[in-house]
């Protein structure tokens, strides 16, 4: 299946977080904003029901978002249109660079081992390193210091990647609509879970750096 779709935590000398090559390589390509407005064939489908489920949960009056593995910004430029106020946290040095001109407050880091405060964020957005993190270990890192951030009572938002994903095209190749399900954890905090959208398609490659995060349990 291929090299773990992972981060490493140990930073550069520049600051930056260093990459699995592969990951870095595939988002290098800078076609991840072009991916969500219709570059790939469930983009857009997958941007406009990812709104749906946030506006769905999201409370009301101006709040601080923080969009943690954000990409290149598609989701806190569109929250920050909407008045509130986000900050995005990315490990691609150039998702940080189009983010920023985008006029998006940006900054390279790890969704295992944030900067913010305790506190400091009232949703909390985490569409994609719960899929470029195989290891349970840190998953449940990046969660933890999602949680850290909100105060009691507040959201996260996170997506994953089913089992579904890289099966072989069946019959009727129509894409399933992810669903979601909303829990809370002992602090009240609230968490609405979407797994990824899912395009029925033949097997990935054995290079397709999400192969391996399907996988996970």
């Amino acid at each position: 299946m291929g090299r773990p779709v992972r981060f490493r935590a140990s930073s550069s000398a520049e600051g930056g977080i260093h990459l699995d090559p592969d990951v870095r390589a595939y988002y290098d390509r800078g076609r991840e904003a072009e991916r969500l407005h219709g570059g790939f064939p469930s983009g857009q489908l997958e941007r406009e029901r990812t709104k749906e489920l946030i506006l769905r949960y999201l409370p009301t009056g101006g709040l601080r978002i923080l969009d943690i593995g954000g990409g290149a910004g598609v989701y806190a430029r569109w929250l920050m249109d909407l008045d509130h106020t986000a900050r995005l946290v990315e490990p691609v040095p150039l998702h940080v660079k189009q983010a920023t001109e985008a006029g998006i407050d940006a900054e390279l880091g790890d969704a295992r081992s944030l900067t913010q405060q305790d506190g400091s964020a009232d949703v909390v957005l985490l569409l994609g390193p719960l899929y470029h993190l195989p290891d349970a270990s840190d998953r449940h890192l990046a969660l933890r210091e999602a949680h850290r951030v909100l105060p009691p009572g507040g959201l996260i938002s996170d997506s994953t990647i089913n089992m579904c994903y890289g099966q072989p095209t069946r019959q009727r190749p129509t894409p399933s609509l992810p669903r979601s399900w909303v829990g809370r954890d002992g602090a009240g905090r609230a968490a609405v879970h979407r797994p990824c959208l899912i395009s029925l398609r033949p097997r990935p490659p054995a290079q397709d750096p999400f192969g391996v995060a399907a996988g996970q349990r």
